[in-house]
């Protein structure tokens, strides 16, 4: 087993590359704050669809029942 660096000089092998170290957390940081982005956005149009009258609900082809099931899911859920 040699010990030469990636490069081909000799001496201590190196670790990971930090810039990879770096990648991996911020697409985490990323998925979570689009996520977070389409539950907020689940969550209002949920609250704006249960303040729709009848005659608005009527328009858009959407039961009283259909309404209010909907607008009483959890913000996680889809």
């Amino acid at each position: 087993m040699s010990d030469r660096t990636a490069v081909g000089r000799p001496g201590r092998a190196r670790g990971p590359d930090p810039v990879v170290l770096w990648r991996m957390p911020l697409r985490t940081l990323r998925a979570w704050v689009e996520a977070w982005s389409r539950m907020s956005e689940r969550s209002r149009q949920r609250r704006a669809l249960a303040n729709l009258d009848d005659h608005l609900l009527r328009d858009i082809g959407v039961t009283q029942d259909h309404a209010r099931r909907e607008s009483e899911k959890p913000f996680w859920k889809r």
